[in-house]
């Protein structure tokens, strides 16, 4: 599990430098570098979700925090609620798997109310000590965001984040759930690169089967 912990630890400065390269020397590409930060945290942060990469529980919840920063998200808000998509898969109030069972169009509409709603049902869904890390980082999430908001890189980054946060019910919910056939197989196909990404695209069955193997490794199990 240490080894998938570097592999996040580095993909995570790559991409933050990048991000710095791109504000810096091709504003253009900005854009890119900073969603694809964004998604290296993601990524990071779904393996401490179900408690993976070898860590503490202290450690657990210091990574979160920082993976959750780099979103500009709570990790501990985001952990309760994809755990309760796991738990309870489909259910009524299984806000994360919300857009595989409604209409499109009505998941689109309804994007921008869902960056709220699932935040205070996350707090209201925790108990006392994610409630803490709650309150702590959604300051942090506030401060952060202030500060980036002060220069122009910063600005590009709060809406690429921003954005991905909007649309994960559709591209973190419903596609993995719904993945037409043929991307399937060009996921599989492309297992070999141990992109946590295609992983999920690949065997998302498997990942709610065996949810504490790290996504890069499904492959193996398939």
């Amino acid at each position: 599990m240490r080894t998938e912990l570097t592999v996040h630890l580095v993909r995570t400065a790559v991409t933050v430098a990048a991000f710095v390269a791109a504000t810096a020397c091709a504003p253009t590409l900005a854009p890119v570098a900073a969603g694809a930060t964004w998604l290296a945290a993601f990524l990071w942060a779904h393996d401490l979700y179900h408690g993976r990469l070898g860590l503490s529980r202290r450690g657990r919840d210091l990574a979160l925090a920082i993976a959750g920063q780099i979103m500009l998200q709570s990790g501990h808000a985001v952990r309760v609620l994809h755990l309760r998509h796991h738990a309870r898969p489909g259910a009524p109030d299984d806000l994360e798997g919300r857009a595989v069972a409604i209409p499109l169009r009505r998941t689109l509409v309804s994007l921008p109310a869902l960056l709220v709603v699932t935040r205070v049902e996350a707090y209201r869904a925790g108990d006392a000590r994610s409630r803490c890390w709650q309150l702590f980082e959604g300051a942090l999430n506030v401060a952060a965001g202030a500060a980036l908001l002060a220069t122009p890189g910063g600005r590009g980054y709060v809406l690429v984040a921003l954005a991905l946060q909007a649309t994960a019910p559709i591209w973190a919910g419903l596609l993995p759930h719904r993945a037409p056939s043929w991307l399937v197989r060009g996921a599989r196909a492309l297992a070999f690169t141990r992109s946590a990404i295609l992983a999920a695209l690949a065997f998302h069955e498997l990942h709610h089967d065996a949810p504490h193997v790290p996504s890069a490794r499904l492959r193996l199990m398939a």
